[in-house]
């Protein structure tokens, strides 16, 4: 009975350690404006390339209200709750989450041109390494094949 107590806490603890990573249930690559994966996101389906960013919002959701008090006759507040567009993600990408079997490759500029860096799957808290941050100009989320050719590959933090 000892045995089969230990073995069971032993698979439970793997299970859990191996699933931690919020980046492995993703449907997508996951970019982030700010780092620590906060700020708005964009999500770029599996195998799915993106030759210019600047042609694509990040979202948030949640709340955001304008300057200036509530209309004082309706009490109506100047606040809206749900999506909102958090601007270009254009030389804006922060942070990103892999999903599993997926590699996510930035480049620094438009068209997948200039200096590029593959991102493994898992949670990236910081995308400073390969290309400087804020740089990303185009993007590919690949799955199934690993990267070919002289491309810098960034293992996610331990």
């Amino acid at each position: 009975m000892k045995r089969f107590f230990r073995v069971t806490c032993v698979v439970t603890f793997a299970a859990a350690w191996f699933l931690s990573s919020n980046a492995y249930a993703l449907d997508a690559c996951r970019v982030f404006r700010d780092s620590n994966f906060e700020g708005g996101f964009l999500d770029i389906a599996k195998n799915t390339s993106l030759p210019d960013l600047g042609a694509y919002n990040f979202q948030w959701n949640g709340r955001i209200c304008s300057s200036g008090p509530s209309d004082p006759e309706s009490g109506v507040s100047r606040c809206k709750t749900g999506w909102h567009s958090m601007g270009r993600a254009v030389d804006e990408v922060s942070s990103v989450q892999v999903p599993r079997g997926c590699y996510l490759y930035l480049h620094e500029h438009t068209g997948y041109n200039g200096a590029v860096a593959a991102w493994e799957a898992g949670d990236h808290p910081e995308v400073y390494v390969g290309i400087p941050n804020d740089a990303a100009s185009s993007a590919r989320c690949s799955c199934g094949a690993p990267p070919v050719g002289e491309i810098v590959i960034i293992h996610p933090p331990r």
